[in-house]
């Protein structure tokens, strides 16, 4: 498939901002409400390119080779190094290798989102066998309604299936905006419409008294009620994908690499932070140290893109580890 520059270079700056809310998400309160969109940006850019094949198999095969491939990789990878870490310098935290299946917090915390995407790419491949458009729309309605109640009420959260269905909303949103030509239409009035909603969803994040400033779409923590969640979400996201979408339309080359390597910082970066928080904690304290971690991280990420491309690309889906062994006439 064809890469569409200002794709990556939307995914190059959200996977700078996921990084900075891992690592200083809790330095500056102002900046906290980064959490409502930097998780469900990359859910409703994953499905602008939702394609739903007529051959299931053909469909399974490629989500396993580009999500559950690189998950199980490392997630085996990060708790090797926790458990090492752990039997060398102790921890005091304890972790399970069984924490993705509880839908908790786990070691290397971001793999959560391709899990997530992978079972939110099945509900929706099974969402698009019905015709109506309408159909569609109540059932991802119903289904994130689900997962919010899921959420505020505790149903538990195995193999993070909860969260899927909380993010399962800004998934088919993607697929909106794609049926209604947002990769292919630039209009004046998008423009306007973008800043029209992300005005909207920052007067809510900082105006209203019980603003969802903070919300964790990995696990069952919630702020804020159901329209106040979606409302202020789903307008920073549009808003800010249709500004991007024109402010990165010239250069960039390098933020549109990243973009294009952006599973590889996901997954990276908080496998990096614990091992550079006790060697950066040595020569700076407080909020310099945290600071100077993140920028570290960065560069240990972005000094990884090219290794981990050349030698292990089957683990980032770059190549496919199983194969197509027929020809599927899918649409």
């Amino acid at each position: 498939m064809q890469r569409i520059d200002f794709i990556d270079k939307i995914k190059g700056v959200c996977i700078i901002l996921v990084i900075y809310s891992h690592i200083l998400g809790d330095l500056f309160e102002g900046l906290r409400f980064i959490f409502c969109f930097h998780m469900p940006i990359f859910f409703c850019l994953s499905g602008l390119f939702f394609k739903p094949y007529t051959c299931y198999k053909e469909f399974l095969r490629k989500k396993v080779n580009a999500l559950l491939v690189p998950f199980v990789f490392f997630y085996i990878i990060s708790y090797s190094l926790f458990f090492f870490k752990k039997m060398m310098f102790g921890s005091i935290q304890n972790f399970s290798v069984l924490d993705f299946f509880s839908g908790e917090q786990m070691f290397n915390i971001s793999l959560w989102f391709l899990l997530s995407l992978f079972i939110m790419s099945n509900i929706m491949y099974v969402i698009y066998c019905f015709k109506l458009s309408i159909v569609r729309f109540l059932l991802v309605i119903i289904l994130g309604l689900i997962g919010y109640i899921g959420a505020l009420y505790d149903f538990g959260n195995v193999l993070f299936f909860m969260s899927s269905l909380t993010s399962l909303p800004f998934y088919y949103l993607g697929c909106i905006l794609r049926e209604n030509g947002y990769l292919e239409r630039r209009n004046i009035w998008e423009f306007g419409l973008g800043f029209s909603l992300l005005f909207i969803g920052i007067f809510i994040a900082f105006i209203l008294p019980t603003p969802p400033r903070l919300l964790y779409f990995n696990n069952t923590i919630m702020a804020g009620n159901l329209l106040e969640i979606y409302t202020t979400s789903s307008s920073l996201v549009i808003g800010l994908m249709i500004i991007l979408k024109y402010i990165l339309k010239e250069g960039g080359l390098f933020i549109s690499w990243i973009g294009n390597n952006s599973i590889v910082l996901l997954v990276l970066h908080m496998l990096f932070a614990p091992f550079i928080y006790p060697i950066v904690g040595i020569l700076f304290q407080g909020d310099s140290m945290y600071i100077c971690a993140f920028f570290i991280d960065i560069i240990l990420c972005i000094v990884a893109i090219p290794i981990v491309t050349r030698f292990i690309p089957v683990f980032i889906g770059k190549k496919e580890l199983l194969k197509n062994n027929k020809l599927y006439d899918g649409k």
